[in-house]
């Protein structure tokens, strides 16, 4: 989300005579803040403020940009939305004359990704995993979330995606189990499955694609 305040006091200084002196020292500060309910957004609950200070005679634009980091409307309480719950303020004030009359307005822009790529695979191993498992096991992919950093310059680290799974080619018996998506993915968290470990990487998420059974089963085709 982004809280924009602007203003000039430019026509009051050239249309009201004698105050060419007063213009001419005054400072106008013009501040805004945006910032998220709950816990807050990626700066925490206090949000973000961004202060222009100039001469009544520019017109001052004061830009902050929160990201709601820990917002997430597909776990949250559907009763309680407070961690994605945006709000914005913001002052206009003159050295001379104090308080003005601006008032600040909000862009809401979510921060997602723009695109998913896969970064890499490894395989699980069945002798890692036998007797145990018998048959089957799959790869955990690292996938690469794009662009490299958010609208406020963090990267993705803690964000949570949720899969949309759809079967392009699917040539797989009628008694194997179509894949699904089971909960959000985090971005930027280590793991572990299936006898491997894997560290936390930056701007990257993991998934596991397995199919396993304790039996030992040979597909016939």
């Amino acid at each position: 989300m982004t809280s924009t305040a602007t203003g000039s006091y430019a026509t009051w200084c050239s249309a009201t005579p004698g105050n060419e002196e007063v213009c001419s020292e005054a400072v106008h500060t013009v501040k805004a803040n945006a910032y998220f309910g709950g816990v807050g957004g990626a700066h925490g609950t206090a949000g973000v403020t961004a202060t222009v200070q100039g001469n009544p005679a520019s017109t001052l634009t004061a830009d902050a940009t929160e990201t709601g980091t820990f917002c997430d409307p597909f776990t949250e309480d559907p009763d309680d939305y407070s961690a994605c719950q945006a709000y914005y303020d913001g002052s206009a004030v003159c050295s001379v004359m104090g308080a003005l009359d601006d008032m600040p307005t909000a862009q809401f822009t979510p921060a997602c990704p723009t695109s998913v790529t896969l970064s890499s695979t490894t395989p699980f191993s069945l002798a890692s995993n036998f007797p145990a498992l018998q048959t089957g096991i799959g790869i955990v992919a690292f996938m690469q979330l794009n662009p490299a950093s958010q609208p406020d310059g963090s990267n993705w680290n803690g964000t949570q995606l949720t899969e949309l799974v759809s079967a392009n080619i699917d040539n797989c018996p009628s008694n194997i189990a179509s894949c699904r998506a089971l909960g959000a993915l985090t971005v930027g968290t280590g793991g572990s499955g299936y006898g491997l470990q894997w560290p936390a990487q930056t701007n990257i998420m993991w998934d596991e694609h397995v199919l396993t059974s304790e039996r030992s089963q040979r597909v016939r085709g």
